[in-house]
């Protein structure tokens, strides 16, 4: 992306999320949602993928509370839309109705879909007991979902349901999250290099192509953390290597990220974790690192080639940094990218390659 193109997208971004205190509708890249309580908006999370399995945009929106039973909490609202390939989404609905945890699934209405709405109660990573609502749906093949997470109890289920079942779609602005990604992905592996947060790299003879990219943006607009991963395809002889790269990294909460870092999870619903071996100690980029060995597999077909890969993490400060490399056959290219990677010293910079939607302030309407 060109430095002219980041500022501008950086300058709009610290306006939409001005939101102003006392509001109680939250614009959403595919609607707005009127809370049931006074809020402030914390930080803001726009996520989108797309591979040749399926298209994906999610926004995660963690709000202050400033009124009712829960004032001085914080609660988080998460939209999400995918558009599976092969036309799972019905499926993939019915699997979010049994999770662990879920309950009192029911019958709603979005616009002319039928639609459903469940509860569910869980325990957080920091040990804190918290409830959901959510209600999930297919619309045209393409599955969506409105969740509204907050502290457990039940003083809100009756208001938080009226919320969600209440949300206003405006499909048309989803459909242009597509695009939105379209034009992130060009400028993310302009001239073959990878455009990362924490450097911008390139493997010679592999052109990349950006899958999926995320950023945290703070309610004063600045972009606090973010990470773009890569795919490669390289044919041989006896088949194809598939390789993917990705480069993470936040500039708050250095210590706390190593912990949240560990957990690794797939990119997407199309692959399961096998394996994470034990932490072990190494250097990256010039800092003392822990990285772990990793194992994936297909979910749709077991005679897929299992993945295999490490992911590494570092701390400096406030800063944190996390790289995934993997392959699907032995590959000289995870070696190539970390001589690469360790040739200049780490300078965490996250960049907002792309924003879901235009969301006007958060404000009372």
């Amino acid at each position: 992306m060109k430095a002219g193109i980041l500022s501008t997208t950086a300058l709009a971004v610290s306006v939409l999320f001005g939101g102003a205190a006392g509001a109680r509708q939250l614009d959403t890249f595919a609607g707005p949602i009127d809370l049931p309580f006074d809020f402030h908006l914390v930080d803001r999370i726009d996520e989108s993928g797309n591979s040749v399995l399926e298209f994906s945009a999610t926004q995660r929106l963690r709000v202050a509370i400033e009124s009712g039973p829960l004032q001085g909490r914080e609660a988080t609202v998460t939209v999400g839309y995918a558009l599976p390939v092969k036309g799972d989404s019905e499926g993939r609905v019915r699997d979010s109705l049994r999770q662990p945890g879920a309950r009192s699934s029911r019958p709603a209405q979005l616009g002319r879909f039928p639609f459903s709405v469940y509860d569910r109660d869980w325990t957080g990573l920091q040990g804190a007991a918290l409830t959901s609502s959510t209600m999930i749906g297919s619309i045209n093949n393409a599955m969506l979902t409105v969740s509204l997470e907050r502290p457990a109890g039940r003083e809100l289920d009756a208001s938080t349901e009226q919320a969600v079942t209440g949300f206003a779609l405006d499909f048309a602005a989803v459909l242009r999250a597509r695009a939105r990604f379209d034009e992130a992905a060009r400028g993310a592996s302009a001239g073959w290099k990878m455009l990362t947060p924490a450097g911008d790299y390139f493997v010679e003879g592999l052109t990349p192509q950006l899958y999926s990219t995320w950023t945290e943006t703070g309610g004063d607009g600045r972009a606090i953390a973010s990470r773009n991963a890569y795919a490669f395809v390289r044919a041989g002889f006896w088949g194809r290597e598939l390789m993917s790269f990705a480069s993470a990294c936040g500039v708050e909460g250095g210590q706390a990220a190593l912990a949240r870092e560990s957990r690794i999870e797939p990119d997407s619903a199309y692959s399961r974790i096998v394996s994470q071996s034990a932490p072990m100690r190494g250097r990256i980029g010039k800092l003392e690192a822990t990285h772990f060995d990793t194992k994936f597999a297909s979910t749709r077909s077991g005679f897929a080639a299992k993945s295999s890969g490490s992911r590494w993490i570092a701390v400096d400060g406030d800063s944190w940094y996390a790289f995934d490399f993997l392959s699907n056959r032995d590959s000289a290219f995870e070696q190539d990218l970390r001589d690469e990677i360790n040739h200049r010293p780490l300078a965490c910079a996250p960049r907002v390659l792309l924003t879901l939607g235009n969301a006007a302030p958060a404000g009372v309407r």
